[in-house]
């Protein structure tokens, strides 16, 4: 029961074309990174579906079909766009106050490095890329390189 709440939830949040973030003084839009998606995989320790090991799963893995568009949760500086290990191909984006966003196993990747980018501007789209057992996006917020839940981090702010 208390999955299925927190996947409406979720849900919810992902139905809202933007949300606001409180930052330190000021508001900061975010917006929803996919059109529609099913959580298939939530923050926190989980036994990793691959490899079967029991580890801290930074981030939130929202299904969704291949090609999908991505959209940035919020605007800033593209730092990475690359393959990157298990993630695959992976676009990660330094905002104005220092947190970032990651985004994992891409099919294609549509920006650069250095290259800055707006809120809801498309930066790759849903694929399998790296360790993966099917089409979703890995979404990841990190604050000072530590993972926050990202389901927190856009609910409470």
């Amino acid at each position: 029961m208390a999955s299925r709440v927190l996947y409406l939830a979720v849900v919810a949040l992902w139905l809202v074309p933007c949300c606001y973030a409180e930052s330190s003084a000021s508001l900061v839009a975010i917006s929803a990174p996919l059109p529609f998606s099913k959580l298939t995989s939530t923050f926190g320790i989980r036994q990793h579906p691959v490899s079967k090991v029991i580890h801290h799963h930074n981030g939130i893995d929202l299904a969704a079909p291949v090609g999908t568009p991505i959209r940035a949760i919020r605007g800033g500086v593209v730092t990475f766009s690359n393959q990157y290990k298990g993630y695959g191909k992976l676009v990660v984006i330094m905002h104005a106050d220092g947190k970032t966003s990651h985004y994992a196993h891409c099919n294609e990747l549509f920006v650069l490095v250095g290259e800055r980018v707006l809120r809801g501007e498309i930066i790759g789209s849903v694929g399998e890329s790296g360790v993966a057992t099917g089409a979703h996006l890995h979404l990841e917020i990190r604050d000072g390189g530590n993972p926050v839940n990202p389901i927190e981090y856009l609910r409470e702010r």
